[in-house]
């Protein structure tokens, strides 16, 4: 018998102005598109917590794995004033 835990923790943050007119985007059928969206700016954190945890049992001929993954994104942005 095997255990396997894992535990990932990451920060990313993204900021980003209000796009001009000068920045790639193409337009796709429907809602979708390629590039920057033009009408909203991004500013905010993403903390990520992750956890895995799997079991690895070897019966004869037999190999049996369970286990689970869990992740939480938390996502803050700077508080107006």
């Amino acid at each position: 018998m095997v255990n396997e835990a894992r535990f990932n923790f990451g920060e990313r943050r993204a900021r980003s102005s209000q796009a001009t007119g000068m920045q790639l985007r193409t337009i796709l059928r429907a809602p979708r598109f390629i590039g920057r969206e033009l009408f909203s700016p991004v500013i905010r954190t993403e903390t990520r917590y992750e956890f895995t945890d799997n079991i690895n049992i070897v019966a004869g001929n037999h190999n049996f794995k369970f286990g689970g993954d869990a992740a939480f994104v938390k996502l803050t942005r700077p508080r107006s004033n």
